[in-house]
């Protein structure tokens, strides 16, 4: 996905649809291996081993924000809020028609999904473009079936 969407637009790390080039489920598996080593420290503690009970709550500490980091990489590599935009369209501030009209987003830009309301979905996009637009004109990473036209 990173290489077909680097295609349409240029994304940097504040772009909603950026993931980092890590090899799948590494957060986890680095999550797993911390929790383990920080478990085999504790347990070599219980003898007078000073230097692994100083080990013990470092390792926890680190396995924890990587279980955080882990958490929201698995987040955004299953794009389930993620579309991408069908046309260009113009942001509104309210989800109604004939409202002021904000930003605009370009066609094939990828978009955070903040929420919903009818058939309006609230977007957010690079350079703190945010507002609703017509969920007609979205379309879901996650969302697995063939569009319609």
């Amino acid at each position: 996905m990173q290489v077909r969407s680097t295609l349409a637009h240029e994304m940097g790390m504040s772009a909603p649809g950026w993931v980092p080039a890590l090899p799948s489920h590494i957060g986890v598996w680095v999550f797993a291996a911390l929790w383990i080593a920080a478990w085999a420290f504790a347990w070599i503690a219980r003898r007078p081993h000073p230097w692994a009970a100083r080990a013990v709550a470092p390792v926890i500490a680190c396995a924890l924000v990587v279980g955080v980091f882990a958490i929201e990489l698995e987040t955004r590599v299953a794009g389930n809020r993620l579309g991408v935009v069908r046309r260009g369209v113009a942001l509104s501030s309210d989800p109604a028609i004939g409202v002021d009209r904000g930003p605009v987003v370009a066609a094939g830009e990828i978009v955070r999904i903040a929420g919903r309301r009818g058939t309006w979905t609230r977007v957010e996009a690079t350079d703190d473009r945010d507002g609703w637009m017509p969920t007609t004109e979205l379309l879901r990473i996650a969302d697995r079936r063939p569009p319609r036209d």
